[in-house]
């Protein structure tokens, strides 16, 4: 991707470190929660997948409710600041992601920290194309179609990606 000035590559490096920062923090976290139910409680594997379930559960529906009626807040104050990517970046690791979630939870269930840290990362590097394609293929598609489309854009390339993950879900199960 060719950034035409350094604040826009720095904007972007920013959003995707603060991104995996994120994902990282609530990787450890669910990997604390995991080690100290199992600890303590021993239980077999369906309660595990119970308990990670209820986990998911509980997450999203404090995220519904706590999290997103502050996000707009969030995204109001930091708008006009250099700190606007970072802050993107973080929130973005706690919002429900159809790919997220499930990488969340295989991450965490590795056998030690340094492994889920790893899963994450990993999972966060297969990503980062994706995002920095997207990003480029706006881009182009502006430089190409007429003003009139440009409202369209962005719901359709949603559309087109949501439809490919639908896919890369299906064929995984």
């Amino acid at each position: 991707m060719i950034f035409k000035n350094q604040n826009a590559k720095k904007s972007i490096f920013f959003y995707h470190f603060s991104r995996l920062i994120s994902y990282s923090t609530v990787v450890l976290a669910l990997v604390m929660i995991g080690s100290f139910t199992i600890k303590n409680m021993m239980w077999n594997r369906l309660s595990d997948l119970l308990l990670w379930a209820i986990i998911a559960f509980v997450a999203l529906q404090v995220i519904k409710y706590l999290v997103a009626p502050q996000i707009q807040t969030v995204f109001t104050k930091l708008a006009d600041t250099r700190l606007f990517p970072i802050g993107i970046g973080l929130i973005t690791g706690l919002l429900p992601c159809g790919l997220l979630i499930p990488a969340y939870i295989g991450a965490s269930s590795m056998s030690s920290k340094a492994m889920s840290l790893v899963a994450i990362f990993l999972f966060f590097m297969g990503t980062l194309p994706a995002l920095l394609m997207s990003q480029t293929l706006i881009q182009k598609l502006k430089q190409k179609l007429p003003r009139s489309l440009y409202p369209w854009i962005n719901p359709s390339l949603g559309v087109i990606f949501l439809v490919i993950q639908l896919i890369m879900m299906r064929r995984m199960s």
